[in-house]
């Protein structure tokens, strides 16, 4: 029988805890090997108080920042990254979208990776008309010859 179907994560108020269901115990330690480590790794995001029903996931709202609360010029200052790939259908509305975002183009750094020959044209003329609003701009080109790996690190 499988780690998985041996055990069921339950709920009392906002406590989350693991019940084993082939000996009706409670397990106070868990210990895995192999495989099963990573489905202890999947069960740890629910335990120890990380995660409630009414809440969520409790860790996830841990140094955020409400927008709604501070003035749009001491924002954050963050970058968008941007990676085609491979040919992506729709990507002159994904531009659009990313364009229409309530956030100061001030604020924003903007890197694309096109990889895509085929999208060449739809990434120039996003450049050529908004690509100056932005804190930055930066595309890399198909004809650059850079790999996916490489742009995501220079992105970072």
């Amino acid at each position: 029988m499988s780690f998985i179907a041996d055990v069921e994560l339950r709920f009392k108020g906002e406590e989350a805890y693991l019940q084993n269901i082939v000996y009706n115990t409670v397990p106070l330690v868990l210990h895995g090997n192999g495989p099963s480590k990573l489905v202890l790794n999947s069960l740890g995001n629910y335990l120890a108080r990380a995660w409630t029903p009414n809440e969520g996931c409790l860790a996830c709202w841990d140094q955020t920042i409400e927008l709604d609360k501070i003035k749009p010029k001491i924002y954050p200052v963050i970058l968008i990254a941007i990676f085609i790939e491979r040919p992506t259908p729709f990507l002159e509305e994904f531009f659009r979208t990313i364009y229409r975002q309530y956030y100061p183009k001030s604020k924003l750094h903007l890197f694309v990776h096109n990889n895509v020959l085929y999208h060449e044209d739809v990434v120039d003329d996003f450049f050529e008309k908004i690509g100056q609003e932005y804190l930055s701009a930066k595309r890399i080109l198909p004809s650059d010859d850079v790999s996916e790996v490489d742009a995501r690190k220079l992105a970072m």
